[in-house]
């Protein structure tokens, strides 16, 4: 009876422990709080990130701390959203320790309807854009600017940071030239030159790696750039640091790897095919005359080439594959950390790179003689606040680069392997000596890349900047005073360890050269020194819905350049000074109205003292109507419909303003000599230099920008469209009829007028469905020029002409190609104007237009046949992320690109016979070919490789320029190890290219043609852990 009431009580007590817990469950799911908290993908603590209940109106912020408590149930799906960072759900698990992980946008979102008013988050998402001297929120943007994000850069595996922004950036037109690691790469903005600063100031360098880059803005017209006085009238590319993020430390790692293939390398000949073919060109250049004919290679040399049986006497060479390996490597390491300590914000980044040529070297040899670049780079930037109103910001970097190549270069590598015949020499003697002929001697290109030794050329730079900023809200709210300091030094010096070589004529035996031991040489070349100083006030202060900005400063730059010779200083000039007293006032009315005015007095010192200083200015006006309430009542879609205009007078100084040249000057006579003394010595006299010009000056700008900004569904899709229209004159060039006998160089002087015009455009677009984050970007840019005047002699004939053409016409002078002579009849007929001799000419041959119609092809008819169609250069990118996978591409590419193709790549046999030929040169003309590419060939012709039409060819493109994919492991399983996120990646360079310019020929890149380094396609693993 008990044990019965016993199991009773049991089984009630158990029911009702049910029954408890049943309606504890009701009672959460009706007013349950859920917590939680939000992590970057550093894994530490993210604040302001606003979080709701999907589907509800209610949302909160998290804390300092990353936490949050909202009200909701089990198994609820919850948002995440920051203007900084990818939008996510995920559903409450019931979990106590509810942590969600947020992903790094590639684009910044500038959205402006947020989910809450909450100052913080609505401070968050009024994104800052650097500008000179300062920055500005991207709503109160009145300048032409474009920018991209360090992220942007981090995908890209080049070794150049400039060509990792080759299509991100409207307005900004970058050309690689090749893939040397010790090369560089080409750039201009709207088709003018442009500065380079880092952290607000021209340095002398740009090697820098992208991890510690915050952004890069391209400053585009006027108004964004007139405040640095005389170099304003180009663009300027602004590079920032990162300056550290506050709340806990965030540590990164990234380690990568990569490997790099030619994409084109040029398709030489055999050694049979190449001796028929010189043996076509020998009977072409006879013409009909072939009696008594022996050609240089016979039927069993060619046979004997083709077989291969005697390759010491009659050699076939593949030279590209004997010197090239057919892949190179890279690999960089990078640590980087930033944080808040105390008072203190601080960057912290070490970097190291390794990048290695495509040429091979001896392994017995000790020394390495292959292209290779090291650099190793180290940063710390700290903020540290002194006391509440005062701020103290140092930077330091140190960055040590070692580029080292073989005793040959690997231009004069690349150039030898364009014009050497694979039937030119064997590698090798049967002896096992390097082998030569009469034309080389002992340059053996096996020997040249392995053999000659090395050398290397070290760059150590350095740069600190001490900036302190007051604020004095104690005399008016808003009102700051600002001191910046800043020392930057870059010296290299050149090692020198190259040696001679020797080789043995492979026909007779005959030696070359000599080996010697390797040098034991330094030499110090290049020293630059920068100091800059700045002092600056600024105010910024609101009055209800009027917004005031004023900023005032003087700036000094100073640059010391010194270049040796032999440990000797054969270059030593005075510092050249910029001085700059400029300002700016910007002004808003409730983001609607804007107004801006910036401008002041810059001096150079290099010209004479009444030319030293001159004015600059520039104004902007803005109107946002989408702010109006007839449009932003009516018309919620627009989130933005911004007209801006800016006007400005800007200056530059040019290179060729010179070196104090408005002294006249005297300079030592290296080729007239006198005797002096009994004995006769001969002893260097002086002369006259150049003309001096005390009137010589900067040159200047008017130029002229219209913008429109618009924004559709809170900016998830954004657009902007620009025209310019910049006039250039007192350009810098010199008299068209200036004259020897005035017994001296005429001066330079400001003379010429161009104008550039054109318009950029972009667009973004990105939203998301649930996780999945995507995005599209595009921009097309679009640049004509016309030379408005030039200082030149009147001209017989318009065509002769400089003025009134565009920039690229006059890149090319030549005459115009009307197709080929097909027989004699043709070439015989007296009223067919030829070039030169008529006896020289042959069927095959280029016929030339008679442009006076003097029947004579001489100089006369020459004209400039550059294009005259505006550059086109544009990209696309576009993305997504999802779940710890994202991926993204970019498209580049350029239209109406020309490119002289003649030249020693595509004449065969140059040198006096003793040339290369390619397989290009196969589709000649003959008899049975009479519509080929080509011309006949020719051992030496005058008329068909001079400058024409003929040989310009279109070199337009489509790179798929960049790919990377990568993987996030799931946090549920790094953060076991304490790891909060371990990315793999794979990214790609160079991968697909499409041009027009294969039709012409298919064995060459349209950005390194001929006997250049070649472009490379570069495929790169790594990994990235976050702390």
């Amino acid at each position: 009876m008990n044990k019965k009431r016993f199991r009773i009580n049991h089984c009630c007590k158990h029911f009702a422990l049910s029954v408890m817990l049943l309606s504890a469950s009701m009672v959460y799911s009706q007013t349950g709080i859920i917590k939680g908290k939000v992590a970057d993908s550093n894994g530490k603590p993210l604040s302001g990130v606003c979080v709701q209940v999907k589907g509800k109106q209610q949302s909160v912020l998290t804390n300092e701390k990353g936490e949050f408590s909202i009200s909701g149930v089990l198994n609820e799906e919850l948002t995440f959203f920051h203007p900084h960072y990818y939008y996510s759900t995920a559903r409450y698990n019931g979990k106590e320790k509810f942590t969600i992980q947020l992903d790094d946008r590639y684009f910044a979102f500038d959205g402006t309807k947020l989910p809450t008013n909450d100052s913080i988050l609505v401070t968050a998402a009024k994104r800052q854009v650097n500008i000179l001297h300062g920055e500005q929120s991207i709503e109160d943007i009145v300048q032409s600017y474009s920018e991209v994000t360090g992220k942007q850069l981090n995908v890209s595996p080049s070794t150049v940071l400039m060509e990792g922004l080759a299509g991100r950036v409207a307005g900004l037109n970058v050309m690689t030239q090749g893939g040397d690691p010790n090369g560089d790469v080409k750039y201009n903005v709207r088709g003018r030159g442009q500065r380079v600063l880092i952290d607000g100031i021209e340095r002398m360098y740009t090697s820098i790696d992208p991890e510690q880059i915050e952004s890069i803005t391209v400053l585009k017209d006027a108004l964004s750039t007139v405040m640095l006085g005389q170099r304003s009238s180009d663009g300027v590319i602004m590079i920032t640091t990162k300056k550290g993020q506050s709340g806990a430390p965030r540590l990164s790692f990234t380690a990568q790897t990569a490997i790099s293939t030619p994409l084109k390398l040029p398709n030489v000949l055999d050694a049979a095919s190449y001796a028929e073919l010189y043996n076509e060109a020998e009977r072409n250049d006879l013409g009909q005359n072939l009696s008594g004919y022996t050609p240089k290679y016979d039927a069993l040399d060619i046979e004997a080439y083709r077989n291969g049986t005697n390759p010491y006497t009659h050699p076939n060479v593949d030279w590209y594959d004997q010197i090239l390996n057919p892949i190179s490597t890279r690999s960089r390491i990078n640590f980087n950390a930033q944080g808040t300590a105390k008072t203190v914000r601080y960057f912290v980044d070490l970097d190291y790179l390794a990048d290695n040529g495509l040429f091979k070297r001896d392994t017995e040899r000790k020394y390495n003689s292959n292209t290779k670049m090291e650099r190793y780079i180290a940063r710390a930037n700290a903020g540290v606040d002194l006391t509440s109103s005062t701020f103290l910001q140092v930077n330091l970097m140190g960055r040590f680069q070692k580029n080292n190549q073989g005793g040959a270069s690997p231009s004069t590598l690349f150039t030898a392997l364009a014009s050497t015949p694979n039937n030119a020499y064997p590698v090798y003697t049967r002896k096992g000596e390097y082998a030569g002929n009469s034309n080389i001697k002992e340059n053996n290109l096996l020997a040249q890349t392995v053999a000659s030794g090395y050398s290397f050329t070290s760059y150590r730079a350095m740069s600190i900047d001490v900036s302190l900023k007051q604020k004095l809200d104690i005399l008016t709210p808003g009102l700051w005073v600002n001191v910046l300091g800043s020392y930057n030094s870059l010296g290299s010096y050149t090692t020198d360890r190259t040696k001679s070589l020797m080789a043995f004529d492979y026909q007779t035996g005959v030696q070359y050269g000599s080996i010697t031991n390797q040098k034991e040489e330094g030499d110090a070349k290049d020293s630059y020194h920068v100091v800059y100083l700045k002092a600056a006030v600024g105010y910024d202060r609101s009055f209800g819905q009027h917004n005031l900005n004023a900023l005032a400063l003087a700036s000094s730059q100073s640059t010391s350049r010194i270049y040796f010779q032999r440990r000797n200083v054969y270059d030593g000039r005075l510092p050249e000074r910029y001085a700059d007293y400029v300002g700016r006032v910007s002004y808003n009315y409730d983001q609607r109205y804007y107004a801006e005015i910036a401008g002041g007095y810059s001096g150079y010192n290099w010209v004479a003292k009444d030319q030293r200083y001159m004015p600059v200015y520039a104004f902007g006006l803005a109107y946002n109507m989408a702010n109006e309430s007839f449009i932003s009542n009516n018309l919620s879609w627009l989130s933005q419909l911004k007209l801006r205009a800016t006007y400005g007078r800007t200056a530059q100084i040019n290179d060729q303003t010179g070196y104090f040249s408005y002294i006249q000057k005297y300079i030592a006579n290296q080729n007239d000599m006198y005797s002096w003394g009994q004995n006769g010595s001969r002893e260097q006299g002086g002369k006259e230099d150049g003309i001096a010009n005390p009137f010589i000056h900067a040159e200047k700008a008017d130029k002229f920008n219209l913008g429109l900004d618009l924004g559709f569904w809170d900016n998830t899709l954004t657009i902007t469209a620009e025209y310019f229209k910049n006039k250039y004159f007192d350009l810098i060039g010199t008299r068209g009829g200036s004259s020897g006998l005035l017994g001296g160089s005429f001066p330079k002087e400001n003379l010429n007028k161009t104008n550039y015009y054109g318009f950029d455009f972009s667009a973004l677009y990105q939203n998301h469905i649930n996780s999945f984050n995507y995005f599209v970007n595009a921009n097309l840019s679009l640049v004509q020029t016309k030379s408005v005047y030039i200082d030149e002699l009147p001209q017989e004939y318009a065509w002769l002409s400089q003025t009134g053409r565009t920039q690229k016409e006059l890149g090319e002078k030549g005459l115009t190609a009307i197709g080929f002579f097909q027989n004699y009849d043709e070439i015989n007929d007296p009223n067919v104007a030829v070039y030169g001799n008529r006896s020289e000419v042959r069927p095959g041959d280029i016929r030339y237009k008679d442009l006076n119609n003097d029947g004579v092809i001489n100089a006369l008819d020459e004209s400039y046949i550059g294009s005259t169609k505006p550059d086109i250069y544009y990209g696309l990118t576009a993305g997504f992320s999802w779940k710890g996978l994202d991926a993204s591409f970019l498209l580049q590419g350029v239209a109406n690109r020309v490119t002289r193709m003649y030249g020693g790549f595509e004449q065969p046999f140059q040198n006096n016979g003793q040339g290369n030929a390619f397989v290009h040169n196969l589709d000649r003309w003959t008899e049975d070919n009479p519509n080929a590419k080509l011309p006949r060939v020719s051992l030496n012709n005058t008329n068909n490789y001079r400058a024409s039409t003929f040989w310009l060819k279109n070199s337009s493109y489509l790179r798929l320029k960049n790919v990377e994919i990568g993987y996030t492991l799931p946090t549920v399983l790094t953060r076991h190890i304490g790891i909060p996120s371990v990315r793999f990646f794979v990214n790609g360079l160079n991968l697909l290219t499409f041009t027009p310019l294969n039709d012409w020929r298919d064995d060459m890149d349209p950005e390194a043609y001929g006997s250049t380094y070649p472009t490379l396609r570069t495929v790169n693993f790594g990994v990235s852990i976050k702390l």
